[in-house]
């Protein structure tokens, strides 16, 4: 009897991988186009989500004098249930100038995400995980555009 390894260890996603994957697929198809243009800071809540078409360069987002968005960990590969394919990242600040002591980069988290729909043009998903606290709601996740768009879209 021959024993099948349906996936090795090596090929699992890190549990925090999941997590992002799962936001994503739960909340793509609701989530409204934000215009390239208007990308600002409130990238930088948490649990923002933002959705825009085509290629979005990492060094476009908004980022300040000290700091940028550095990919902390390996780019990887999935397969939504729908059949799309996305490959995503997490990106983390780094200060522009390691020598400077006096400066320490913000702790925020920021998930990339490029998905390529059959026969469709690229989208971006940006997904601030860790950041500033929105300002009269609660942090609960996924809530800050999700629930602008749900209270928009039920008028």
């Amino acid at each position: 009897m021959t024993r099948r390894r349906t996936q090795s260890p090596s090929n699992r996603l890190p549990r925090e991988y999941v997590r992002a994957l799962t936001m994503l697929e739960t909340h793509l198809d609701r989530l409204p186009l934000s215009n390239k243009d208007d990308m600002d800071k409130r990238i930088w809540v948490e649990n923002s989500v933002y959705k825009v078409d085509g290629p979005y360069s990492t060094r476009s987002l908004p980022s300040e004098d000290r700091w940028r968005w550095n990919q902390s960990k390996s780019r990887k590969s999935a397969i939504l249930s729908n059949n799309t394919n996305v490959d995503f990242y997490k990106l983390c600040t780094r200060k522009r100038d390691p020598g400077d002591n006096e400066f320490q980069s913000p702790g925020y988290k920021l998930w990339k995400f490029e998905i390529k729909k059959p026969n469709s043009e690229q989208i971006v998903v940006l997904w601030c995980e860790k950041g500033t606290a929105s300002e009269g709601k609660p942090n609960t996740p996924y809530t800050n555009k999700i629930q602008e768009f749900t209270l928009r879209s039920s008028n």
